[in-house]
């Protein structure tokens, strides 16, 4: 079983960080020898994480980690990542729920309007 014990504890002293998710095979629980922990971060709310602090994030997180980490941002500059992680992700830290649910349904609306806005491009690109 994998322990993400020390992963929250690292997470839960970076301010910038408000909730984060397991994803792939560690969120399946489907973990082979050869697996990494893909993890997403949702920022607090007006925050950025840098991808400077994204690097040195996860250097951290693989110096105490058992396994090989992956980390990705949660945001809405890349909403298709952003539909994998709350369609197929687990949530496993959070420093405030309330906020945390606020941001995922925020997304998850935007996630939808994107979706109808690219199939009506795609059907007026079809009727061509």
């Amino acid at each position: 079983m994998l322990n993400l014990e020390p992963i929250k504890d690292r997470l839960a002293s970076c301010e910038a960080v408000l909730a984060a998710y397991l994803l792939g095979s560690a969120a399946r629980g489907e973990l082979r020898a050869s697996s990494d922990i893909d993890i997403a971060l949702l920022p607090q709310p007006g925050q950025k994480i840098s991808g400077m602090q994204l690097f040195d994030l996860a250097g951290e997180l693989n110096l105490i980690s058992p396994r090989p980490v992956d980390l990705g941002v949660l945001s809405s500059s890349d909403l298709i990542y952003a539909s994998q992680v709350l369609q197929t992700g687990r949530r496993f830290f959070c420093r405030d729920e309330t906020a945390a649910e606020f941001r995922e349904c925020t997304l998850i609306g935007m996630i939808q309007d994107y979706r109808i806005e690219m199939r009506e491009i795609y059907e007026a690109y079809s009727a061509r």
